[in-house]
């Protein structure tokens, strides 16, 4: 009832801002700053408030992303096909987010990987560095993937 709420209410605009582009850019604005707080965390003294804040902005960018991206594909998909575009949607979260713990099992600093992103509270061979690698590869990830999102045209 969400989407079909959000289907017919005033996003329905010409334009950028219409179609549900607010939602899936205030996601992405929300993932990307939370991300670079969980960034500037990792490796920071304990007691740090950023981490905590980085979860919840997180947390909320996914929520407005996942729902803005549904409503795209209400839009674009026909009504016999929804199941199906739906059952794909959700197959390439789980996709995601298998590579993601794939990625996190990586040791970034053995392989001398980006020697600059290391710092005294976090070196190249500390399991920080290998969380402020992922972090930095699933902010591009969903950098790229919200844009392309938020531009595609659905007829």
């Amino acid at each position: 009832t969400l989407l079909g709420t959000l289907s017919d209410g005033p996003f329905q605009q010409p334009g950028f801002l219409g179609a549900h582009n607010v939602l899936v850019l205030l996601g992405l604005v929300a993932s990307a700053v939370g991300q670079l707080f969980l960034v500037a965390a990792v490796g920071a003294q304990e007691g740090s408030t950023g981490a905590a804040w980085g979860a919840m902005m997180i947390a909320a960018g996914r929520v407005a992303l996942g729902i803005g991206m549904r409503a795209r594909l209400v839009e674009a998909v026909a009504p016999f096909r929804l199941a199906f575009a739906f059952g794909v949607a959700a197959w390439l979260e789980v996709c995601g987010a298998a590579l993601g713990d794939a990625s996190a099992r990586i040791d970034w600093g053995g392989g001398g990987y980006f020697p600059t992103w290391s710092s005294a509270t976090c070196p190249s061979s500390n399991a920080c560095f290998n969380m402020r690698v992922d972090l930095f590869a699933s902010l591009t990830l969903t950098v790229l993937s919200a844009l392309l999102t938020a531009l595609a045209e659905a007829r």
